[in-house]
């Protein structure tokens, strides 16, 4: 019955109302996207369904809400409340979308200001700034996090095939980050044959020619070395990646990991135990004098942006790794963007 009402190449998850008629709420998508229901708690103001969405190597958090006019709005805002606290720590992107039956467009309605700013206490903002429904109130909302880009072109239609009216956004899918890399030139000194370098040292002007001057053997002594060493150990461009050093690696720890890479180029030329456990101990140094600096430099962190709800959960996304991540431009053809790129 449920799945007569999904357009071709749909699906559809259902969470239907356990007791009476009416009410539930679902989630229509396209059949190629890989989307999975996630558990969540029982609560009795609202009925819920919460999903993850993945598109690529990205994962994002969909939470539909439907809570009846009868329910009392203090058990809902402090059952969402609990809800919030226990999704909003994912790292991933969160949207969340629904019928809330609140007025959030007349702040002198019951419990309208307090809503608004529970979302703003745990770092989201609700998008929808007109009317969703034919008393022209502000019923149906969309949020997401402060921070995010996720959501664009919001607009409101009325379909005409209900009293409340349907929300219209644009996702913009974030591309993964990829690591910066650098091009270095390295030579292999530990292939240069020794004896055979010698031989064309010897062999060379260096060995025949009669300076004349202190700067034309020197001018020699340079070209000749550079063209044996181009020779035996020939420059080749390498990448790497240029990582930026994490904010709580101190001096102490840059120079204990440097120790830890001594010891452990001892241990592989002797492959002997004694060398082996200095290496080991080495190593537990530098995991303990990181996570001591870590926990210290985000103790601070939090500590510092208590008082701060915003700057807060600025500081939670940083740590989670919710920074927002370039958003490819918008183009009609993909021959604009290939060129724009």
């Amino acid at each position: 019955m449920v799945n007569s009402v999904v357009p071709p190449n749909y699906c559809i998850i259902n969470a239907p109302r356990a007791q009476g008629k009416g009410g539930g709420v679902a989630l229509i998508y396209r059949s190629y996207l890989k989307v999975v229901t996630l558990s969540l708690k029982s609560y009795t103001s609202f009925e819920s369904l919460y999903v993850a969405l993945t598109v690529g190597s990205s994962t994002y958090k969909l939470l539909v809400i439907y809570r009846p006019p009868t329910s009392s709005m203090a058990t809902f805002l402090d059952e969402f409340s609990s809800l919030l606290a226990d999704i909003v720590s994912s790292p991933c992107e969160i949207l969340i979308s629904g019928d809330f039956n609140i007025h959030v467009d007349d702040n002198s309605a019951p419990f309208s200001a307090a809503f608004l700013s529970l979302l703003d206490s745990f770092g989201l903002v609700q998008h929808i700034d007109g009317p969703t429904h034919q008393y022209n109130h502000t019923l149906d909302l969309l949020i997401s996090r402060q921070e995010s880009r996720l959501i664009s072109n919001v607009s409101v239609i009325d379909p005409l095939l209900s009293d409340h009216f349907a929300l219209l956004a644009t996702l913009s899918i974030s591309v993964p980050s990829h690591t910066h890399q650098k091009t270095r030139t390295i030579r292999s000194f530990k292939s240069v044959n020794i004896a055979q370098l010698c031989n064309d040292i010897q062999n060379s002007d260096l060995s025949s020619a009669i300076p004349t001057s202190l700067s034309d053997y020197f001018q020699l002594f340079k070209s000749t070395l550079y063209t044996l060493l181009d020779k035996h150990a020939p420059a080749k461009n390498v990448s790497c990646s240029d990582k930026v050093q994490k904010p709580f690696i101190t001096p102490e720890i840059i120079k204990a990991k440097r120790v830890r890479c001594r010891l452990e180029r001892i241990y592989r030329r002797s492959k002997s135990t004694p060398d082996l456990q200095n290496f080991k101990a080495q190593g537990r140094l530098v995991s303990k004098l990181i996570t001591e600096a870590r926990r210290n430099y985000y103790k601070n962190l939090i500590t510092n942006s208590a008082s701060k709800p915003r700057k807060l959960w600025s500081a939670l996304n940083g740590i989670l790794h919710r920074s927002a991540a370039s958003i490819l431009p918008t183009f009609s053809f993909s021959e604009s963007l290939a060129a724009s790129l």
